[in-house]
């Protein structure tokens, strides 16, 4: 058995050579892609999507209801002529055909005729037939699970989280995993022409600085636009769950009580180096949220500690709630109320917060 790589490094290797195709798929526009790693991106984003090989393309755009003035002086970097372009600005002002200007990492001109003084060289992109839009938005998204497509059954979500986020992980993956795990992600995003993503990433079984930074990286590599935020429950599995403890046997519930879990000051430390270390980072494309998962998965103390750090940052504070019929119950039985008002009770609401899925939410949860 010795010398034989075990499943994560195996996995490691399979998503370098998965990311090495996906680069050979956009080869033909690999120029336009590099712009989107390595460039200066800033407001907005354009991704453009080819028919033949549905390679994205990325820029930026201060302005996209002005055309501005390109110099013919020196050439720019990227030319991109006879796109049709929809701006998605508030008049969605649509141009059949129209060039996108490239230089330094954002657009300087774009609409008809806009590359219409610059000579045509061999280096330009023909975007005939194709559509430049502004990049999407992923607005909700969880990183670490870019490796289990496929691998977990479709259950209901209390059982899925058990397969998705194991309570007895022993260890954390490794700064290359991670970082690969996310790249990973982060390409097959800009493939379907994503540009920016809020993730809400979980650590297992526990949030390291250097698992953080590793998907950081990632995102500062790939020049997307990613505002990431460190999930991490602090409360034993079982106390999570409606009837959960009732119900597990003695062996289980005390493997779970000895799980790895971060303390109060702990997590809310490492928050605060997450943004003295990478918060408004790479041009300000990389940014930070908190998360609390969900109320019912933290302690109170973190609770508020977390929304102290996104009043005092002024950055979103991450919460599902009310996923689940379960969760519904959960909130009744335990707290006298719902999970919205209980997030409300405790002072964390506020206009910061991101309430994700809740789909389990009554007439009085929606008036606050």
């Amino acid at each position: 058995m010795s010398g034989r790589p075990g499943p994560r490094q195996c996995l490691a290797a399979a998503a370098e050579r998965r990311l090495f195709r996906a680069a050979c798929q956009v080869r033909g526009h690999l120029r336009i892609y590099r712009i989107l790693r390595v460039g200066t991106l800033q407001p907005r984003h354009f991704a453009v999507t080819a028919r033949r090989d549905r390679g994205v393309m990325g820029f930026a755009s201060e302005d996209l209801e002005h055309q501005l003035a390109v110099s013919a002086e020196r050439r720019p970097s990227l030319v991109v002529r006879n796109a049709r372009v929809l701006t998605c600005d508030q008049q969605w002002t649509e141009w059949a055909d129209a060039d996108i200007v490239v230089d330094g990492g954002r657009i300087v001109a774009i609409g008809p005729g806009a590359a219409s003084p610059i000579e045509v060289s061999a280096r330009d992109i023909d975007a005939s037939g194709r559509l430049a839009l502004p990049g999407m938005v992923n607005t909700h998204f969880h990183s670490p699970g870019n490796f289990l497509k496929g691998a977990v059954p479709s259950l209901p979500l209390e059982l899925f989280m058990l397969f998705e986020v194991p309570p007895f992980m022993p260890e954390p993956v490794s700064s290359k995993y991670a970082y690969l795990r996310t790249l990973l992600g982060a390409v097959e995003m800009l493939r379907q022409g994503v540009t920016s993503v809020h993730d809400d990433a979980f650590f297992l079984p526990v949030a390291t600085r250097d698992e953080i930074s590793a998907v950081m990286q990632a995102y500062a590599d790939a020049g997307m636009r990613a505002t990431v935020a460190i999930d991490q429950p602090n409360l034993v599995e079982y106390e999570k769950h409606a009837f959960l403890a009732e119900i597990l046997p003695p062996a289980v519930r005390a493997r779970m009580e000895s799980a790895p879990r971060q303390g109060d000051a702990e997590l809310l430390e490492i928050y605060r180096w997450f943004l003295g270390e990478w918060h408004d980072r790479g041009e300000g494309r990389l940014r930070a949220a908190v998360s609390c998962s969900a109320p019912q998965r933290v302690t109170e103390t973190y609770l508020r500690g977390l929304a102290e750090l996104s009043d005092a940052a002024d950055i979103p504070y991450n919460m599902h709630i009310l996923e689940t019929r379960s969760q519904r119950i959960f909130g009744d039985t335990r707290y006298g109320m719902s999970l919205v008002r209980y997030a409300q009770a405790r002072g964390v609401l506020s206009e910061r917060c991101q309430v994700i899925h809740a789909v389990w939410i009554d007439d009085t949860d929606v008036a606050i």
